[in-house]
C-alpha cells in the first residue's frame, strides 16, 4: 500500500524539525574557585592540567597555550584569593583547553565566548604586548615567545583599546584595533569582555567590552581548524606583570542529533503500521 502524501511530509517536517533544534549550552566554565563547589582547588595550585571547574568534556584539561615556562619557571598559573577567587597568569603566557568533538559531543560551529579581567598589574610600554586575551588556539606551542596560534580578542591594560588578533608576532599588528568606548580604568578594576564566532564563516559578532559594543570589519579566521582551543592569556611589557581572570567561559549551540534519530524512528514505524493496515 503506498504511504499517504500528507503522513509522508509529515514525518519529513518532524524529521526537518529536528535537525535544526538546538540548545544553548555550557561548553567550558572555569570562575577558578578554590572553596565549596566542582573543580575547587587550593589557591596557589599550577592550572596547568587541571581539570576547568565546569566542563561538558570530561578529561579536557587546561593547558599551557604558549609561553616560555623554561625561562621563567613557576607558578605563573595558578588559582589566586584576593579580593575574588581568580586565576592568576604571568607575563606572555596562555592557557588553553580543548574542545574538539568528543563521544556524544559535537563541537558547535556558533559559539560564545567570555571572561572577567583585571590588568592593574599588566603593562604595554612602548605598544608591544596586547595584555589580557580571551579567544582560541589552533594548536598548542610551549617555550614559544609570541602569540603562537591565537586568534582572538585582547584589550591594550594602558588605554582599553580592543584589538583582535590573528596569530600575530609578539611585536607584531592586529587585524583591527578599536579605541575604548567610554573612559579606561585601569587600577584595581574587573573588566568584562564578550563576544560570538561562527565557525562555518569564521566570523566574528556581538563584541561587547565592559557593556559596549564594537563592530569589527569582516573577517573569516575564526575557523574550524583555529577554533581547536580555548583559552584567555596576560601578555605585559615587564616580567612579573599578572593578570587575573574571574571566569573564563565557552558555551555554545550544541545539535541534538537524538531528537532527530527519534523522529525518524518514530515515522518510519508510522510508516509500517500504515503498510500493515
Amino acid at each position: 500500500m503506498r504511504i499517504g502524501k500528507s503522513l509522508l511530509i509529515g514525518i519529513l517536517s518532524a524529521v526537518g524539525l529536528a535537525s535544526s533544534h538546538a540548545t544553548a549550552a555550557v561548553i567550558v566554565l572555569d570562575n577558578f574557585t578554590n572553596t565549596g563547589v566542582a573543580g575547587a582547588r587550593p589557591i596557589g595550585t599550577v592550572l596547568d592540567g587541571t581539570q576547568p571547574a565546569d566542563v561538558n568534556l570530561p578529561g579536557n584539561n587546561w593547558q599551557v597555550s604558549w609561553g616560555n615556562i623554561s625561562n621563567w619557571g613557576q607558578p605563573t598559573l595558578q588559582t589566586f584569593g584576593g579580593t575574588t577567587n581568580a586565576a592568576r597568569i604571568s607575563t606572555d603566557l596562555g592557557l588553553g583547553t580543548s574542545i574538539a568533538s568528543a563521544g556524544p559531543y559535537i563541537k558547535p560551529t556558533q559559539m560564545s565566548a567570555a571572561t572577567s579581567f583585571d590588568v592593574t598589574n599588566v603593562g604595554n610600554a612602548g605598544g608591544n604586548h596586547w595584555g589580557a586575551g580571551l579567544g582560541f588556539y589552533s594548536a598548542t606551542a610551549v617555550n614559544v615567545h609570541g602569540f603562537t596560534n591565537f586568534r582572538g580578542l585582547a584589550v591594550n591594560p594602558d588605554t582599553g583599546a580592543l584589538s583582535l588578533l590573528s596569530n600575530p608576532a609578539l611585536f607584531g599588528s592586529s587585524v583591527q584595533t578599536l579605541a575604548y568606548n567610554g573612559t579606561w580604568v585601569k587600577a584595581a578594576v574587573y573588566h568584562t569582555l564578550s563576544y560570538d564566532v561562527n565557525t562555518t564563516g569564521g566570523t566574528l559578532s556581538n563584541v561587547v567590552l565592559d557593556g559596549q559594543s564594537y563592530s569589527f570589519n569582516a573577517t573569516n579566521i575564526f575557523t574550524d581548524t583555529n577554533t581547536a582551543f580555548f583559552g584567555i592569556y596576560t601578555s605585559s611589557s615587564a616580567g612579573g606583570g599578572l593578570g587575573h581572570f574571574d571566569f573564563a567561559q565557552l558555551s555554545g549551540v550544541i545539535p541534538e542529533p537524538t531528537s532527530l534519530a527519534v523522529l525518524a524512528v518514530g515515522g518510519l514505524g508510522l510508516i509500517a503500521r500504515r503498510r500493515r493496515a
